[in-house]
């Protein structure tokens, strides 16, 4: 009876172990998620991830976390104006050997617009022009719209319209 018993508790506490490591798991993100400053919130979930910033957020002033998440939230920025040899001046250029970490743009088609369909070609405010090539097509009457264009998969590229929720296959001419 006791080597059943113990046979028994061998198999079943390495089951417990987990549940116990995921409930302390999700109360150390609610206490994350409870952090009320962004930076110290952000270090938060990084000290859980095991991603370990190499600043120490808690010795930082209000001024000082302030404009540390001012020069993140910039070097996160997409831009809308065109940069020679920027990430975004090449986004939807790069070969498949050669793409950059930015998976999607953001900027505006400047002037009256009624839709995009198959063919069509329009240039973004930044300079890059794009050509539909999907069959769908979508449409709607606005003076310049935002639009988002994110990287698909298999080096495919999808536009989508502020406020409408369709996105269409398009490809970058120059």
């Amino acid at each position: 009876m006791t080597k059943r018993f113990y046979l028994l508790l061998g198999l079943l506490l390495p089951l417990a172990v987990p549940v116990q490591a995921a409930e302390s798991l999700n109360d150390a993100m609610k206490e994350c998620a409870s952090i009320k400053r962004d930076l110290k919130r952000l270090a938060c979930f990084d000290r859980l991830s095991g991603n370990v910033t190499d600043y120490a957020i808690e010795s930082m002033s209000a001024a000082q976390q302030a404009s540390q998440a001012t020069n993140v939230a910039e070097r996160n920025t997409v831009a809308t104006a065109p940069v020679i040899n920027s990430p975004t001046s090449q986004f939807g250029l790069e070969s498949k050997s050669t793409a950059a970490d930015i998976d999607s743009i953001t900027s505006t088609i400047p002037g009256e617009f009624s839709g995009l369909k198959r063919d069509d070609e329009f240039t973004l405010a930044n300079g890059q022009t794009w050509k539909v090539v999907d069959s769908a097509s979508l449409y709607k009457r606005t003076t310049n719209p935002r639009v988002v264009i994110t990287r698909g998969v298999f080096g495919s590229y999808r536009i989508q319209v502020a406020d409408l929720n369709k996105t269409l296959k398009v490809r970058r001419v120059n």
